[in-house]
């Protein structure tokens, strides 16, 4: 029995290190073309605690997993992602009315991204994104960016 439960540990823990592996290419293009456009047009509703439409755009899994429309994210195919739906619905477009639209060129990226199987280096949950001078602000005040000091 011990033998079994400890094989069955050694795989679980070997699985998850192993699925998540990708070429430095892959995660070059996710970081410099992908992740800009997830910061840029769709955290401020989707991701790093705003989750409209149950979505979290932050993190791979909440990218998969989708919200209250289903997947986001189908690696492979874009036809079936509901983040490509929603980006080119004029009846019900994505971002709302008021918010910048994706370029065409950007929609483009994201179903290219797609195709290729959607390679994804975010493991975890979302650490936080810095958008502007009061976020870089506020995560200079934690507690983990702060001097030393000898306790009183």
């Amino acid at each position: 029995m011990k033998k079994t439960t400890l094989a069955t540990a050694v795989i679980f823990a070997w699985l998850p290190a192993h699925a998540q592996q990708l070429s430095p290419a892959d995660q070059e293009y996710f970081e410099s073309k992908i992740r800009p456009i997830l910061v840029d047009y769709c955290y401020d509703c989707h991701g790093d605690g705003a989750t409209k439409g149950s979505l979290d755009l932050s993190s791979k899994a909440g990218a998969l997993a989708g919200g209250s429309s289903g997947p986001a994210v189908v690696p492979q195919d874009p036809g079936k992602s509901m983040i490509i739906k929603r980006l080119k619905d004029l009846g019900d477009p994505m971002p709302p009315a008021g918010k910048d639209a994706l370029p065409d060129p950007l929609i483009a990226e994201l179903e290219n991204w797609i195709r290729r199987g959607a390679p994804d280096p975010r493991v975890g949950k979302s650490a936080g994104v810095i958008k502007n001078e009061q976020d870089m602000a506020k995560a200079r005040k934690h507690w983990g960016f702060q001097k030393v000091q000898t306790p009183s």
